[in-house]
């Protein structure tokens, strides 16, 4: 039975993947690694190291071009790199009948061995992490507690398997969701590719482990419950609420670091943490950080996501792709990003392109908004106007409806007249 690992990345993540090999071989033997590159590569890419192989997604993974071209579209890069995760696995399995396997995201580092998870998948087929594993009648994390219940109990920047009946049941459930829900969507209650794992321990009444050890999938939104430690050149984890025994740490995720800079410093997913308040983690990171340093991840961070752009080069934002998704529903949608078809002609006519880089519209929110209070206090003005003219009752029934009237899916009549009467979805 072989072991096996991949990860999934666009092109740009590229030197990130090799980082994660790299931790990987320095204390696993025996590993096959698979990196499943999701766009589309401009050049060949190949590795230092024996037991790695890349595969261009597109052309290795059995989803038609039609279908290629609805996921690469409406689900954004985050969204898109997670929806074709159970077609990858179910890759593996088919050339590899006797496989372990392991995902992992690409911003995770290994510390240890990885055969006690091996080990494990002898007697069970499928192995999951929780986000945190402390019962505390006052919760002391930075990362809000209820955040948990959006995300889902578990991370699934680890799942391992092994490749049985089980499995293939459930990889084919899992991806026949994703094909359509694998948004990051509050109103539609998902999370990518995890809130659907909640499901699995209810399935299954053996051979599905939820592990709790300490020392898998350690991350800014568990620092609170897990104390890091070094003896003899080994990391350790323990409990540091409990003070529970050690354990070894086997791997470590760094969600959210601004790999751009090398700068180790504050997480997007857990804002008011800085790895520096847990004086403990400073040897972990900087484990990584020296791997980071002398890997080639600069090489590839230039490389541009391949679905970031229409064939003309005008960048698909955001709203674009919501509306797409809303579409699609009802209609048959010809290759979105040809400029010379009726989708990009119809954003084109309703004026719901812009000519700056997609990002610079997609990632500005209140905190980047000028003078965002004075402009606050203005719409508080016109707010209160409002309620004047159409009465308490009125205007409380008004909030309501606009709370799902505002997503993004339902402003389809922007992009063209004849949906004012049947955009909205409850």
């Amino acid at each position: 039975m072989n072991n096996i690992i991949f990860t999934i990345v666009a092109k740009n993540y590229i030197g990130l993947a090799n980082v994660l090999a790299k931790s990987i071989f320095e204390v696993n033997d025996n590993i096959d690694f698979y990196v499943f590159i999701a766009d589309e590569p401009d050049q060949e890419i190949t590795s230092d190291f024996q037991g790695v192989s890349y595969k261009v997604a597109k052309e290795t993974l059995n989803i038609d071009e039609d279908k290629w071209q609805e996921l690469s579209f409406k689900y954004d890069l985050t969204e898109f790199c997670t929806s074709i995760k159970p077609a990858c696995f179910n890759y593996l399995m088919d050339n590899n009948p006797d496989a372990k396997i392991i995902y992992f995201d690409p911003d995770i580092a290994v510390y240890n061995s990885l055969n006690p998870i091996f080990d494990e998948l002898e007697n069970n087929f499928l192995i999951l992490t929780p986000h945190i594993t402390t019962i505390e009648n006052y919760y002391s994390g930075e990362a809000l507690e209820n955040d948990f219940l959006g995300a889902g109990i578990y991370n699934l920047g680890f799942l391992a398997l092994r490749n049985c009946k089980e499995a293939l049941t459930v990889i084919e459930w899992w991806h026949q969701r994703l094909l359509k829900q694998c948004f990051i969507d509050k109103f539609d209650s998902i999370f990518t590719d995890q809130k659907w794992m909640n499901f699995v321990s209810c399935f299954f009444d053996k051979g599905v482990l939820i592990s709790r050890d300490l020392g898998r999938n350690i991350a800014p939104w568990n620092y609170f419950e897990r104390k890091v430690s070094v003896e003899d050149g080994i990391f350790y984890v323990q409990n540091r609420i409990n003070n529970s025994n050690k354990t070894k740490l086997l791997f470590a995720h760094f969600s959210g670091l601004d790999y751009k800079n090398l700068s180790i410093q504050k997480n997007k997913n857990v804002p008011d943490l800085r790895y520096q308040d847990y004086t403990d983690l400073e040897d972990m990171y900087q484990f990584y950080k020296v791997r980071l340093e002398v890997g080639e991840i600069k090489k590839y961070f230039p490389l541009i996501y391949s679905y970031n752009s229409y064939t003309n080069g005008k960048p698909i934002i955001s709203i674009h792709r919501r509306l797409y998704r809303r579409l699609i529903e009802m209609e048959v949608v010809p290759n979105p990003f040809d400029s010379n078809n009726i989708f990009y002609k119809t954003l084109t006519k309703s004026n719901l392109l812009v000519n700056s880089d997609a990002s610079s519209v997609d990632k500005q929110n209140h905190l980047s908004i000028d003078k965002f209070d004075k402009k606050i206090v203005l719409l508080n003005h016109i707010i209160i106007r409002l309620e004047k003219i159409i009465g308490f009752k009125n205007y409380i029934l008004l909030s309501k409806l606009l709370i799902r009237y505002f997503k993004p899916e339902n402003q389809l009549f922007l992009y063209d007249k004849k949906y004012f009467r049947n955009s909205f979805r409850k």
